[in-house]
């Protein structure tokens, strides 16, 4: 099984191979804000409170949940820029008008998998785990 990791990634028979019957531990960053402003137009900006940080870096994937109007939600777009309370993503968001809802919207870094057999026979199964530790 050959897997690829990142922002839109094609698994080839290059890239990083599992082999039969084998597991693999893959480590991704975990990074989720609270949003209190979505700005739209030709790319998106998105606001977190001035105290609550910006977990994001540019090259990051995210994706937009919970926020209204529901065509505002977004799914794995670039993050293209950003500062200690922004970040802006490739998302033409311009034909959005109207009153923006960002109560209880979160933004959250997006990771995607391809994985590519290297017979008839393979079957991949991927278990996201996530830990939290509180302080």
């Amino acid at each position: 099984m050959a897997i690829k990791i990142g922002g839109e990634p094609v698994a080839t028979v290059n890239s990083f191979l599992i082999s039969p019957f084998g597991n693999e531990v893959l480590k991704e960053r975990l990074a989720k804000q609270q949003i209190v402003g979505i700005t739209t137009g030709a790319s998106t900006v998105i606001t977190f409170d001035n105290n609550a940080g910006n977990p994001f870096l540019v090259g990051d994937y995210v994706t937009i949940e919970n926020a209204q109007p529901v065509g505002i939600n977004t799914v794995h777009r670039l993050v293209t820029a950003t500062t200690d309370s922004t970040v802006t993503i490739a998302a033409n968001t311009s034909s959005i008008v109207g009153v923006i809802t960002a109560t209880g919207s979160t933004l959250s870094r997006s990771v995607r998998v391809s994985a590519l057999a290297l017979d008839n026979t393979t079957n991949v199964t991927i278990t996201e785990v996530v830990q939290l530790v509180s302080e």
